[in-house]
């Protein structure tokens, strides 16, 4: 059979991740898919990991000099020569019928440019931390600023490594990850994917494990990549005037983002002062009134202040949430 799918396993010094990665690709239960390992000249024992698999389906592609995270990417976008395409973590895991389940809603669906799917957590020693829990598979489509939208007013995400691409519409409007983005780039690829014309569809359901670990970009750089994110938009003659359409949403977003840095601070996870730098940026690149500027300031000051207090009430929530987590 011919293949319908290119994966790309996008990495640079992840040899203790990798070979969960490229296993988990290999057992899918839909096998007739080419799969591309893209080292970004990784200095560790990636390229020897890799010529251990034996399976005609693999190809080793080693940089010759490093493009950088966002250009790594951007090699599987422009050499994807099949009908389908995706762009995997190194440090994330395929549930076996990930392929199979994606592919079959593309091919019933000639009018969407990408589909997505939900994601358990696992941790870094691949312990399960959170399953999705769902109601019933059902397939949420956004076109137009539909998706846009539910980011600013609901927190809506796609898991970028979940998505599988049409590639002809794909290349055809120059979709890539936008350096001026930021670490958030891959935010704004399911965005341009919508105001290009393209209809997303993401499937309610948990087809692949995502890790969360201390080195992620989403744990590192979580302040650059709202700053950056938010600065593009509003830099983009387009996405500015959609943002100005939807005050209400960028404060909606606002309240959600320093929610999340109070219960780090008040979890001990970040300091206050980091939290009170988030503050600053989230005010500079997002419509916010002055009450709530205010509220949140007080609340970052009761954490100042009265950190025991705060934790306690930040464990009690937690304990909270997660016996009612649905």
């Amino acid at each position: 059979m011919e293949s319908l799918v290119d994966i790309f396993i996008v990495t640079h010094n992840r040899a203790d991740y990798l070979p969960y990665s490229i296993q988990s690709v290999l057992c899918q239960s839909y096998r007739e898919f080419n799969l591309y390992i893209l080292d970004n000249c990784s200095t560790d024992n990636t390229q020897e990991l890799v010529r251990s698999f034996q399976d005609k389906r693999l190809h080793y592609i080693h940089h010759e000099r490093n493009l950088g995270g966002l250009g790594n990417i951007n090699y599987a976008y422009t050499h994807a020569k099949s009908k389908y395409y995706v762009v995997f973590h190194d440090d994330d895991v395929m549930k076996p019928d990930f392929i199979e389940k994606e592919l079959q809603i593309m091919e019933l669906h000639p009018e969407y440019a990408m589909v997505s799917c939900k994601a358990d957590i696992i941790d870094e020693n691949g312990d399960r931390v959170r399953n999705y829990k769902k109601k019933e598979v059902n397939i949420d489509t956004y076109k137009g600023n539909e998706f846009f939208c539910a980011y600013l007013y609901q927190q809506k995400f796609i898991t970028f490594p979940s998505i599988m691409y049409r590639r002809t519409f794909c290349q055809k409007a120059g979709i890539l990850l936008k350096e001026g983005a930021g670490p958030s780039a891959d935010v704004l690829v399911s965005m341009d994917i919508e105001r290009y014309g393209g209809i997303i569809a993401v499937i309610n359901e948990a087809l692949m494990d995502y890790r969360n670990h201390t080195k992620q970009d989403s744990q590192l750089h979580r302040i650059e990549m709202m700053e950056k994110l938010f600065s593009y938009l509003k830099n983009d003659q387009h996405y500015a005037e959609v943002l100005k359409k939807h005050t209400a949403g960028q404060h909606k977003f606002f309240k959600w983002l320093m929610h999340g840095e109070l219960c780090m601070a008040a979890g001990e996870k970040i300091t206050w002062s980091n939290a009170a730098e988030a503050k600053r940026v989230y005010e500079g690149v997002l419509d916010t009134t002055w009450k709530e500027q205010c509220l949140y300031g007080i609340a970052l000051h009761m954490v100042h202040w009265f950190p025991r207090l705060m934790k306690q009430a930040y464990l009690v929530g937690k304990k909270y949430r997660g016996r009612n987590d649905t």
